[in-house]
């Protein structure tokens, strides 16, 4: 990810992540410009623990590409997003799939704001 969305500009590239890796799969923009970033990662973000083999992991930047939040959840097993939107009142969905099994309500799989 770049920040400078504008047409013919690069600046500095922005990197944030974990000790592991990630894998980027889905982008969203917002109507204020904000970017939100869907992907797997092996690593665990500030304030989780990786669940098992590949989890969820979902940024959010603001328009100027600086990070203003990060949410992560999985099972036990390889899950993976496939698409990731930004609905008009703030919120962020991500839809993907899981090898393993998904407990609604548990404390690594429950909605959150990404923060």
């Amino acid at each position: 990810m770049r920040a400078g969305w504008w047409p013919g500009t690069i600046e500095a590239p922005l990197r944030y992540g974990t000790a592991g890796s990630e894998w980027p799969t889905a982008i969203a923009f917002d109507a204020e410009g904000n970017v939100y970033v869907a992907g797997t990662t092996n690593g665990a973000f500030a304030g989780y623990a990786n669940q098992g083999t590949t989890d969820v992991f979902a940024l959010a930047f603001d328009k100027r590409g600086l990070v203003q939040g990060a949410w992560q959840a999985g099972s036990s097993e390889y899950d993976r997003p496939a698409a990731i939107a930004a609905g008009v009142e703030g919120e962020v969905y991500v839809a993907g799939e899981t090898s393993g099994s998904i407990v609604p309500g548990s404390a690594h799989q429950v909605a959150r704001t990404c923060s």
